[in-house]
């Protein structure tokens, strides 16, 4: 476990998680590889993958990025311009500035209920379950990236984001490879940009203004 951070420099960074599922690695070495590497943001990806099977995408995505990819410890503290990978298994959620494993249930956040977002049934959903998270504890400073996959995992997420003033970026449905969950976003009405991986250069200093409105490239 990372030694105490500073949790008051903490709570000034902004927080951008980033879903995917089905056909998301090509979007994720695009995304990354436009990434300025200097956003002063910390990054966290989940994707679905089998419970229990060792995950290669710090390997994979790191040639392709020019912010550090790693694999999330549980407890440590986060840096930013740095990308952090978390696998499914349990649901991660951030929490007083570390990443720390949900336990396996979906952590429902305040703002879906004052949204009238109720919580599927079912398997947990662990880009929702980030998602959530950020928007407790982030608010206005996170981010939620929606790539390419099937289902719907993310959607209520996004939503909670939003209710608390956060920004909504995701991958253009008709570029991904399954576009599934970033139409499924779109369709809440909540997305602020729409883009493909390849030209996902939105004016990053000034993305942490919300403006409500889809872009597309």
């Amino acid at each position: 476990m990372s030694p105490p951070h500073d949790q008051h420099a903490m709570d000034a960074l902004p927080i951008v998680g980033i879903g995917g599922s089905v056909g998301s690695l090509r979007s994720l070495k695009s995304f990354l590889a436009n990434l300025p590497a200097d956003t002063g943001a910390v990054y966290v990806i989940v994707t679905h993958h089998p419970k229990g099977e060792r995950s290669l995408l710090p390997e994979i995505l790191g040639p392709h990025a020019s912010l550090p990819v790693q694999m999330v410890e549980e407890g440590e503290a986060l840096a930013p311009n740095r990308v952090y990978v978390a696998l499914p298994d349990e649901g991660w959620i951030l929490s007083r500035g570390q990443l720390v494993r949900s336990g396996g249930t979906n952590k429902r956040s305040e703002a879906s209920s004052s949204t009238e977002v109720d919580r599927r049934a079912g398997p947990p959903h662990p880009i929702d379950t980030l998602f959530y998270s950020l928007a407790e504890e982030a608010g206005h400073r996170a981010l939620a990236v929606v790539l390419a996959g099937t289902g719907s995992d993310g959607t209520l997420g996004v939503q909670a984001i939003k209710y608390q003033a956060g920004m909504v970026m995701v991958e253009d449905p008709d570029t991904a490879e399954f576009g599934d969950m970033p139409a499924n976003a779109i369709a809440t009405g909540q997305v602020d940009y729409v883009l493909t991986p390849l030209k996902c250069r939105p004016p990053w200093p000034a993305i942490w203004h919300p403006k409500t409105t889809v872009r597309r490239p």
